[in-house]
């Protein structure tokens, strides 16, 4: 299989799966490759809206988005409309990060924030939340 980069160019920052794609040509080609293959499977493997619900903070968070003090922690999302839930904290302001909807196509718009690629998605929101 090879990653589908139509589908990560809606959840991958353009700048990082432009460097990922160029890397697969160089001396790691096949690394690369599998990142990417693995990158596409866990955002697939996120449950869809409300799929997590009943989980509460208990919840994995299997994607996350960080650039500087900002970061955006996904349980749910909807493939395609980009709408996501989790646990946002914007600009370090832990005391008003909060849980809600965010849109991950947006997120992704931006090119300010990246794709975690190595995060532990055995991570939950109660683990997140009390960093």
């Amino acid at each position: 299989m090879s990653a589908n980069i139509g589908f990560l160019k809606n959840y991958v920052p353009k700048s990082e799966l432009l460097a990922l794609v160029h890397n697969t040509r160089g001396e790691e080609g096949e690394y690369f490759k599998e990142l990417l293959e693995d990158t596409e499977m866990a955002i697939r493997a996120v449950p869809p809206i409300y799929g997590a619900r009943d989980k509460g903070t208990e919840a994995r968070v299997l994607l996350h988005y960080f650039g500087g003090a900002t970061d955006f922690w996904i349980t749910e999302l909807d493939p395609e409309t980009g709408d996501a839930f989790g646990f946002a904290c914007l600009n370090g302001d832990r005391p008003n990060a909060e849980l809600g909807y965010s849109n991950v196509f947006e997120i992704v718009s931006t090119d300010r924030l990246e794709l975690d690629l190595y995060w532990d998605d055995t991570t939950t929101l109660k683990d997140v939340m009390a960093q």
